[in-house]
């Protein structure tokens, strides 16, 4: 049969059943989406690779553990524990089986790479606090990771809430990243979530840069920022028990945010330290990749000589109710170019 031989209205009510199609007739890589309402029980539906659609007597029924994510599995991680150690104890983290680590009150002095589909849940700000020294060497193409407190690469579904993400030293070295993210997700790569980064060089400064967040010179999307507060390079630490960071200043230059592709952030503050910093140290700092990142109920602070928001590309940034404010005349609030 020629392509477009048969029409809709050649064919009567009940002219096509089940019956009169022979087995493998239409093979599965034939089958596509039904975008059309009223085909399928009275609605459109998608046909998922995995088997979203179960047959029944009475025509075609949906698979609910296909889409309704279940409970996750409990983890818990008491002080003296390791994040690392409870999320590398994971090997079959899925949509339908998440695993959610319950981190006790106390400092985790080390370095987590996360996992897709695994949350990781404190007990509050201030009151668990995962922290490291940052990275011994400059970052090379700022590849974070090495560097980072907490890596996110390639994840989806991943998650951390009710803690603080600490990056600090006082030995004038290295660089200092609190969170370096890099992947592409469709939906939530990566979601924080009551959560606070804070940033600290020593008294001699720091030979590197300072990011809060961190991305590569590539695109990402699916970070998403709920009620997330960063300090970088500011003056008042939240802890001296790593190296004893005692001032706020960095010889380098710092961000808040610093990443390629597709952001949103609602309800976040950004704080950028400016005391040592070389450059224009800015709050966030946006590659747009023919994208839209969102930015809702922001406030921006940075020091004197700083950007508060440096956007540039072919996307699309939107502010939506935010507040940015910088100091000195040689300051800008907004930049944008592209």
């Amino acid at each position: 049969i020629a392509p477009g031989a048969v029409d809709n209205w050649h064919l009567m009510t009940d002219a096509v059943t089940g019956s009169k199609i022979a087995d493998d007739t239409i093979p599965d890589s034939k089958l596509q989406t039904i975008t059309t309402a009223d085909k399928v029980a009275g609605a459109a539906v998608q046909l998922e690779p995995a088997g979203g659609l179960l047959a029944s007597s009475s025509g075609l029924a949906v698979d609910v553990d296909m889409f309704v994510q279940r409970c996750p599995t409990d983890i818990y991680v008491c002080a003296g524990g390791s994040i690392q150690s409870a999320i590398d104890s994971i090997t079959d983290a899925s949509l339908v089986k998440p695993y959610a680590i319950h981190v006790g009150p106390g400092a985790f002095t080390e370095k987590v790479v996360l996992k897709s589909h695994v949350d990781i849940i404190g007990s509050g700000i201030g009151k668990t606090v995962l922290l490291s020294n940052g990275g011994t060497a400059p970052v090379p193409m700022k590849s974070g990771a090495s560097s980072a407190t907490v890596s996110a690469i390639n994840v989806v579904n991943a998650g951390m809430r009710h803690l603080t993400i600490v990056s600090a030293r006082n030995d004038g070295a290295g660089e200092l990243v609190g969170v370096y993210y890099d992947g592409v997700s469709a939906g939530r790569g990566l979601q924080l979530l009551h959560t606070k980064i804070a940033v600290y060089s020593g008294p001699l400064g720091i030979e590197g840069d300072a990011w809060g967040i961190l991305g590569p010179y590539e695109e990402v999307s699916g970070l998403v920022l709920d009620h997330v507060d960063i300090d970088a390079n500011v003056t008042t630490p939240i802890v001296t028990d790593v190296t004893g960071p005692t001032s706020d200043k960095a010889s380098g230059s710092v961000f808040g945010i610093e990443l390629m592709g597709t952001l949103v952030a609602n309800d976040c503050t950004v704080k950028v330290g400016t005391q040592g910093a070389s450059g224009y140290p800015t709050g966030i700092a946006l590659g747009l990749v023919d994208s839209t990142s969102t930015l809702k109920r922001c406030t921006i602070t940075t020091g004197v000589n700083s950007w508060g928001v440096d956007a540039w590309g072919t996307g699309l940034l939107e502010l939506d109710d935010c507040e940015i404010t910088t100091t000195g005349d040689d300051s800008t609030g907004l930049a944008a170019s592209g």
